[in-house]
């Protein structure tokens, strides 16, 4: 046990390592990275992160510079949840602090996992409808904001979330909420901590409001601060859409009150096949009308992919050798919508397959999507080139951006595994080489910087349905402008003036992480 983790120890009532194991354990997140910490500590209470961070400022005052990254369950693709200083779990920050079943509002912990407070909620006949991993903790969620498959219809964390109590890097401990304006001339007359923050946030939204208006017209995707424009209106300024996306780099989120909602009905799903694109995106279209909770398109490679790996998979479906298969759910007025289906299935083409949930083919649609949501997790993880996830593509481009799949597979001789949620124009690409032996640096280099140029060309976005983090940042940050780039530093330094938390990720990740760099 080094000096460091012994002096920690003695500070706070959690748990501060450095052993090997822990950090090789912490050094890895769900992106391709790894980044080892110096200590990774386990704080229980807001006074434990309080004293980390007043360890690490006194560190950073002695020029040994010590960056801070808080990390939830690491589910994180962009290598955000990763440190080379200190990393803070909040792990034994999971508690439910408090529940009003009437008003409908929970208190929680920020290391409480999105399983675990559903569980929790269900016994009031409540739930926050978000779909992820099981282990995604609700301060995870609100720092990488992810639009998960069920935000095209139920929004994402960032609908329910209503107050928010943050630490400052120098230890201050701010509340975030909607306030009048005539409250924030209050706290900006004060001279506390508190007032200073507010007062600059005043003038970066005067000294920038023609960035902002632009931001607010034009941005595409979650790059930056990008919720900066949804900061203020004509009655009342909140500093919570802050938080979402902003990875843990201006505070540390300490307790969170969510508003949630009546628990959801029942489900019911519908499997549907199709050999041709544009009849499969007109379909995409009729579904996306009824409003399912869920609404996926998949290229048929991933069941081929499947059967490699000894997954089992449908016969109806292996019967098609190539084509798409569509996966929507229900959990609204379903019957009425079910039936609006099958009024559609005489106008399907021959060769279509249409299949609406029912007693008789239940066990078939369990396959299905035990096949949707496992497989493709385990070939992302295992694809000698990291996949390219959570592209922003418009509806209206889908088509066409499809057929530059098949363009850069042809130039490539690889093939790309397609899938992705319509409901949210939300998508995911995993290269899948046949022969990993003739995967060369530079045919890396070619596959992304020709993807990328697609995905501009089609007017999406690569940090579309997560914030940039550190892989994705040195492409983002490119495409920023520099009033763009101007505004973002500056509001970093309205929260974190020292740059101490999270400083290799977003507007400060290393160009070693960029396309020129990716080896094998």
């Amino acid at each position: 046990m080094g000096i460091a983790v012994k002096h920690l120890n003695e500070l706070i009532t959690g748990n501060a390592f450095d052993s090997p194991k822990i950090l090789k354990k912490y050094s890895k997140d769900a992106s391709p990275l790894t980044i080892p910490p110096v200590l990774v500590v386990f704080p229980e209470s807001v006074d434990d992160i309080k004293k980390i961070l007043n360890f690490a400022v006194a560190k950073n005052d002695q020029r040994k510079s010590i960056p801070v990254t808080v990390r939830g369950s690491g589910q994180g693709t962009t290598g955000a949840a990763l440190s080379e200083g200190i990393v803070i779990s909040t792990a034994k920050l999971d508690k439910l602090l408090d529940i009003d079943a009437r008003e409908r509002l929970v208190r929680v912990q920020p290391g409480l996992t999105i399983k675990e407070l559903n569980k929790i909620l269900a016994v009031n006949g409540l739930c926050i409808p978000i779909y992820g991993h099981d282990d995604d903790t609700i301060g995870g969620l609100i720092s990488t904001a992810p639009v998960d498959p069920y935000s095209g219809k139920y929004h994402g964390i960032v609908k329910y979330v209503r107050k928010l109590e943050v630490i400052l890097p120098d230890g201050t401990t701010i509340k975030t909420r909607c306030i009048r304006h005539r409250a924030v001339e209050r706290k900006i007359s004060s001279k506390t901590t508190e007032g200073i923050l507010y007062r600059n946030i005043k003038g970066l939204l005067s000294t920038y409001s023609n960035t902002i208006n632009k931001i607010s017209r034009d941005h595409i995707g979650m790059a930056g601060y990008p919720n900066i424009t949804k900061v203020a209106n004509k009655r009342s300024l909140n500093l919570t859409p802050l938080f979402f996306g902003a990875e843990g780099t201006l505070g540390i989120i300490d307790e969170i009150t969510l508003k949630v909602v009546p628990k959801q009905k029942k489900r019911s799903r519908v499997v549907v096949t199709f050999h041709e694109l544009h009849t499969a995106k007109h379909f995409l279209d009729t579904l996306s009308s009824l409003r399912p909770r869920r609404l996926e398109i998949y290229d048929n490679k991933f069941i081929h992919t499947a059967e490699s790996t000894g997954k089992k998979t449908s016969g109806v479906i292996n019967a098609i050798q190539k084509g798409y298969v569509i996966y929507a759910e229900f959990d609204e007025h379903r019957r009425i919508k079910l039936q609006k289906i099958r009024k559609l299935s005489p106008k399907l083409p021959s060769t279509a397959q249409l299949f609406i949930e029912s007693p008789n083919n239940k066990s078939y649609l369990d396959d299905i999507e035990q096949l949707i949501n496992g497989n493709l997790i385990s070939i992302s993880n295992t694809t000698p080139i990291p996949p390219i996830k959570d592209i922003f593509i418009p509806a209206w481009n889908l088509s066409s951006f499809i057929n530059d799949i098949s363009l850069i597979e042809d130039v490539l001789k690889l093939d790309l595994i397609f899938y992705g949620s319509y409901s949210t124009s939300n998508y995911h690409i995993i290269p899948n080489f046949d022969d990993a032996s003739t995967i060369t640096p530079q045919s890396i280099k070619t596959f992304y910087k020709g993807f990328l140029s697609f995905i501009e060309r089609e007017g999406g976005s690569i940090a579309g349905g997560t914030p940039e983090g550190r892989t994705k940042a040195p492409i983002t940050n490119a495409n920023l402008s520099a009033d763009e780039r101007e505004l973002y530093l500056a509001l970093k330094h309205v929260f974190d003036p020292k740059d101490m938390l999270n400083p290799s990720a977003k507007l400060g990740a290393s160009s070693d992480f960029a396309i020129d760099k990716i080896s094998i």
